[in-house]
């Protein structure tokens, strides 16, 4: 009797204290379609698109890089509300463009419809001036998602015109 009750102590410490295991916040890409169930999100794309998920969740470019989406989702249970991401991710983006020596010619943050949902957003629009004179502008949208013990950050950039729009509008 007491062996067995060793035993069943010894399964009880064992599974007691194992954390619990993480939920699967990754998404996929099959047959052109990204798919993230987590976070109730999809997008579309046609062939043109090139398509990397080896190193972060979702990369996709179009015309040699002139158009981008970027996923990037991890777990964090800190932040309660997407409201308090923007002010976090406000900075880091302002930072960002100055360390790179970028100009910033306009950032803006606010709420809209995104993947079929509202969320909020950070969006800039800045200069990359090279040292022979010439300058590109190119477009960053961040829509920022959080879902219980995740966040997802999807980044929408295109070079030369603006076309967040247009790449948000692939998503459902």
């Amino acid at each position: 009797m007491s062996k067995l009750f060793a035993l069943i102590l010894c399964l009880f410490l064992i599974t007691g204290c194992q954390s619990q295991s993480l939920v699967n916040i990754s998404g996929n890409y099959t047959d052109h379609v990204y798919t993230n169930a987590y976070f109730n999100i999809s997008a579309l794309l046609d062939d043109e698109w090139s398509v990397d998920t080896d190193t972060i969740d979702f990369y996709a470019q179009k015309n040699e890089g002139f158009y981008t989406i970027n996923v990037q989702v991890q777990y964090d249970q800190e932040v309660e509300k997407e409201e308090d991401l923007i002010d976090n991710y406000k900075s880091k983006i302002k930072s960002k463009i100055k360390s790179r020596g970028y100009i910033l010619n306009d950032l803006q943050t606010g709420k809209e419809s995104f993947a079929g949902q509202v969320h909020p957003y950070v969006y800039t629009d800045s200069t990359c001036e090279y040292e022979d004179g010439t300058s590109v502008r190119f477009y960053e949208k961040q829509y920022l998602i959080k879902e219980k013990e995740a966040i997802a950050i999807i980044t929408l950039c295109s070079f030369r015109e603006d076309k967040t729009g247009d790449l948000a509008n692939l998503f459902q």
